[in-house]
């Protein structure tokens, strides 16, 4: 909600979005919620992911999060490519730890078959009793109907 803009055009017979958006909206925001949650100094990046990929998981739409949890921002933090390779990730099989002060985009995301990608994301910093968001906008999606 912070970063990404969806846009999923409505057939002429549909009136409100389709179920799998607001589903999507509901479990990517409580996985954001949840993930900051968990974001502490000291936490494992893999410890964070699993219960994470597990809730989002949770979906009647077979929506996958088939990438990385949330990559790390600032300095030293980039990558050769969009890839995962040798950068720090909230991902599975990361055992590195979190420590306070380190900026992380935390990207929950769905692929849905036959759809594509849905998303929302913030860009938060790790603190000794959870991650905080350096915006103050509201999470919910924002659906506007027009025809």
């Amino acid at each position: 909600w912070r970063f990404y803009t969806l846009v999923y055009l409505l057939k002429k017979e549909e009136t409100e979005a389709p179920y799998f958006i607001k589903e999507a909206e509901k479990l990517i925001v409580s996985a954001i919620i949840g993930a900051k949650q968990m974001m502490c100094d000291g936490e494992r990046a893999c410890d964070i992911d699993k219960p994470i990929r597990k809730m989002l998981s949770l979906n009647s739409f077979d929506g996958q999060q088939r990438a990385r949890l949330a990559y790390p921002l600032g300095n030293g933090s980039f990558y050769p490519d969009w890839g995962d390779e040798g950068g720090f990730s909230i991902a599975p099989g990361e055992t590195r730890r979190l420590k306070t002060g380190m900026v992380f985009h935390l990207i929950p995301w769905f692929i849905i078959p036959g759809i594509g990608g849905i998303g929302l994301s913030d860009t938060v910093v790790v603190g000794p009793n959870g991650a905080t968001s350096v915006f103050d906008c509201p999470p919910p999606l924002c659906i506007t109907i027009v025809h």
